[in-house]
């Protein structure tokens, strides 16, 4: 309880007091001492107090408490809502507006904020956990246990981060853990509701059925589970983020999206089967930034009315069947930063007529319109407006003509031209900023934008030491255009195959891995179909196996070791997927250059050293157990390596090892039982984006740490819930944008150096706003982050004294390792009793 004699001493009750208690662990009843102050503002709500004495609310002593509000209302309502009502505010604002009443409160305490029953919250968890074999989860930590907070279960998360509450859950992150089931439809009625993140759970069932109940959900992630139908979607009352990416789903385009014009900003339905032409209603999306539907089979053009779809920043189309005329109303988006409809892959009919201008966008980055039939010339005032542009892709199309000089007076971008029929180049292209195509102008020069009339390459301009400009041969075998990429009809020198071969290799995959019984195998094994056009697999120009993306698709067995003898292979995708994965002959797989065997129950990454090519490996999710297997540090050509979410332990290889891997930008090895000391990493001057979280890491973070690095290069670093202690070097500083997470470690010293003005663009523009505290709460505060994020999320004060910067919970550290259910056990949390946060005066 408040101490009945608090602030007896004061000098100052005569004038304006503020004592600030809100949301703490506060109990009992107000004490009727607190009289003597005249104009006083006492904030008590969101704790345990049951009663405030009559005394304190009579308005003819205290009329000027609350900023006058008393003697306005004439009751203790002023300064908390009574027990079994509510309001936002957890108090009466308005002489006129009561609060409201909430019959299902389970507690008789004053100053609530939330209309929240804690038995019903706690039985809609229950009913999830049981209808999805909660048992079998990876992260299921407190689930179930009635003397547990529901607000401390794993993956929950309630108002302000508090771990202690035993309400107002809004997140529930599930994502990645193997729930296999319908969810229930009662996960709708958690009245706080804000986000739902079910992604990757690919055995899990939703329904949109009773989502009107879901008053605050304004965020759905549901990407790789299952969605039974698009049906009631357009009763969510406040959905804003929709993502659906590879759910399954088919159909028109859902007309119930359209019901929610006023609210949704973000849909993501890529990956799905949705047929049909865009509907001309679309436009009525006004509010949508994040428009994601690749890899579809919409058909028919685009309609006009996606130019009313003024907040559009990301348009992505590519990989349906979208045909005819692009709307010239796309190159008066002002906002549009991103438009993709390539048909790199698809038959069919495509992108026809003239390249709009798109010379009213000037937040155009990325446009990828390659593989189409678009003809005409390029117009003059092409991206005219553009400041920002980076990759301009109209490769294979039908343009002809020259490239407008006007082009060289944009800043530096990257454009993709080849297999047009361009007869002119600008020169003055060709001297200008070495920073054009990325770079490639200063070491390659012209040919760094296209080969010239009687040269050819692969790529049809040179971009690598092995992609020179050819000459054709003299015999007639010349080409008379700009970015050839053959010579007569010639393809450049590859490898190539017998078409049979490969149709054999792809058929052994099919019948020793289950294909009969596979989500997805449109045409395969039809020998009247090529197999170019069998799902999951897309070809080169040559009609060769180029990628097979098969993830998700119920694959079982051993897939064959002749998969890596399909010489032009380039891109592997086989994650989620219950299969035995071996690595045998992967050095025959001389283009593979991405490889996706996350959830694939992998053990063992034997003969992965062999694979000469590789850039992208993602292995996350699987079973991976022992020391860090030093096979992989001979992939010299890694770019992105993630080995997360694994049972990896024991400490990494030093710097020294790390130093093979001169290309590595991506490393991600969080989630594992990682110890001993981080590596400094001081050789890898490409690395600028470490996760290491939730390991058992301890020591200090050496002072030279990525010390290689560029400093104007972004960087993020996760080294948040280990054992890391010390302070945090202050040699970071010098980094211009950084993301830091450190959370849950047992850091010491945080420079002020790193929080100052220079440091304002640190932790995604935090530190300009809550200085140190956006990159950690101070010793004695806390919040679920370990930092303060946003002004909904400050850093809370603690009643118990704690050494450490970033805790995420009062009362003892959270297990570097509690992320995954057996590891280290969850350390207690007994809760707090009274807690004195602040009493500080403010003159009127």
């Amino acid at each position: 309880p408040i101490p009945d004699d608090f602030l007896a001493g004061s000098t100052v009750k005569d004038e304006r007091t503020r004592i600030a208690l809100n949301h703490n662990f506060l109990s009992g009843t107000v004490p009727s001492s607190l009289g003597s102050f005249e104009n006083l503002a006492l904030e008590v709500i969101g704790n345990q107090i049951e009663a405030i004495p009559d005394s304190l609310c009579n308005p003819s002593d205290h009329g000027q408490w609350m900023d006058g509000m008393l003697g306005q209302i004439g009751s203790c309502a002023a300064i908390a809502c009574p027990a079994y009502t509510f309001s936002q505010d957890g108090r009466q604002l308005n002489p006129t507006v009561p609060c409201t009443p909430c019959l299902d409160a389970s507690d008789a305490f004053v100053g609530h904020d939330t209309c929240a029953n804690a038995n019903k919250e706690r039985q809609i968890l229950k009913e999830i956990y049981t209808a999805t074999n909660g048992d079998f989860w990876i992260n299921n930590m407190n689930w179930m246990n009635d003397r547990m907070p529901i607000c401390s279960w794993d993956r929950v998360f309630c108002g302000l981060g508090n771990e202690a509450k035993d309400h107002g859950i809004v997140k529930l992150d599930l994502e990645a853990n193997q729930l296999d089931g319908q969810i229930p439809s009662s996960v709708y009625e958690l009245p706080q509701l804000e986000e739902l993140n079910l992604k990757k759970n690919y055995n899990a069932i939703l329904s949109f059925k009773g989502i009107e109940n879901a008053q605050n959900l304004g965020i759905l992630y549901l990407s790789e589970i299952v969605v039974d139908s698009m049906n009631g979607i357009g009763m969510a009352p406040a959905l804003r983020r929709l993502h659906l990416t590879g759910c399954g789903l088919s159909g028109p385009f859902p007309e119930e999206l359209f019901d929610l014009s006023s609210t949704l900003q973000e849909l993501y339905i890529a990956y799905n089967d949705f047929t049909g032409t865009l509907p001309s209603k679309i436009g009525t999306l006004t509010s949508l930034t994040d428009l994601y539907a690749y890899d579809n089979e919409f058909y028919g053009k685009i309609p006009s009315a996606i130019g009313l779809m003024t907040s559009l920043r990301n348009l992505v189309l590519a990989e349906n069947l979208i045909s005819g005329q692009l709307p010239h109303e796309l190159s008066s988006m002002t906002n549009l930063g991103l438009f993709s409809c390539f048909r790199r892959f698809k038959d069919g009919p495509k992108l026809a007529g003239t390249l709009p201008d798109f010379s009213a966008n000037p937040t155009l980055t990325d446009l990828y319109l390659d593989h189409n039939n678009i003809e005409g010339t390029i117009p003059s005032d092409f991206l005219a407006a553009s400041s920002q542009a980076y990759l301009v892709n109209l490769g294979f199309n039908d343009l002809t003509g020259e490239v407008p000089k006007e082009v060289a007076d944009l800043p530096p971008f990257q454009i993709e031209l080849e297999g047009n029929q361009i007869t002119s180049f600008p020169k003055k292209l060709c001297k200008s900023d070495d920073e054009w195509q990325q770079g490639d102008l200063g070491i390659y020069g012209c040919d760094a934008f296209m080969c010239k009339p009687g040269y050819y390459s692969k790529y049809g301009r040179q971009n690598t030491t092995d992609s020179s400009c050819l000459v054709c041969n003299a015999d007639g075998d010349d080409s008379n255009y700009w970015g050839s990429t053959t010579c007569g009809g010639k393809p450049p020198p590859s490898g190539g195959s017998d078409k049979q071969t490969e149709y054999k290799i792809l058929m052994e995959l099919y019948l020793s891995c289950g294909g009969s019984g596979w989500t997805r195998r449109n045409n395969w094994g039809h020998d009247d179909v090529h197999f170019c056009d069998w799902y999951g697999i897309t070809c080169t120009e040559r009609k060769t196996v180029q990628t097979i993306r098969l993830g998700a698709n119920n694959i079982i067995g051993t897939p064959p070791p002749s998969l890596f003898d399909l010489p032009d292979l380039e891109l592997l995708w086989l994650y989620s997927n219950p299969i035995s994965f071996r690595f045998e002959n992967i050095g025959s797989a001389t283009n593979l250059y991405e490889l996706r065997l996350d959830s694939t129950n992998l053990r063992t990454v034997k003969g992965i050293s062999g694979a000469p090519s590789l850039e992208v490996l993602d292995l996350r999710f699987n079973r991976l157990k022992g020391n860090f297997p030093l096979e992989i540090l001979e992939l010299t050509n890694i770019v992105s390596l993630q080995m997360g979410d694994n049972y990896l332990e024991g400490p990494l290889p030093g710097s020294d090892h790390w130093a093979k891997m001169k290309t590595l930008e991506e490393l991600r090895l969080g989630v594992n039982r990682i110890s001993g000391r981080i590596p400094d990493f001081r050789s890898n001057v490409l690395l600028s984006d470490i996760d290491l979280s939730h390991n058992l890491l301890s020591g200090e973070i050496p002072s030279n740490f990525i010390s290689k690095v560029p400093s104007d290069v972004p960087v993020v670093v996760n080294l948040a819930n280990n054992k890391l202690h010390g302070p945090v070097p202050e040699q970071l500083d010098r980094f211009e944008k950084m993301t830091l997470y450190l959370r849950g470690n047992q850091i010491e010293v945080l420079p002020v150096s790193l929080c100052d003005n220079d440091n304002g663009s640190w932790n995604k523009g935090d530190v300009a706003r809550y200085s140190c505290d956006a990159i950690l709460c101070s010793p004695g505060t806390y919040n679920e982050l370990g930092r303060q994020s946003s002004e909904e999320t400050p850093c809370l004060p603690c009643s118990t004294p704690s050494s450490f910067y970033g805790q995420t919970a009062c009362g003892g550290l959270t297990s570097a390792s509690s992320r995954r259910t057996g590891q280290i056990g969850w350390i207690s949390r007994s809760m707090l009793s009274a807690c004195i946060l602040a009493a500080f005066q403010l003159l009127a």
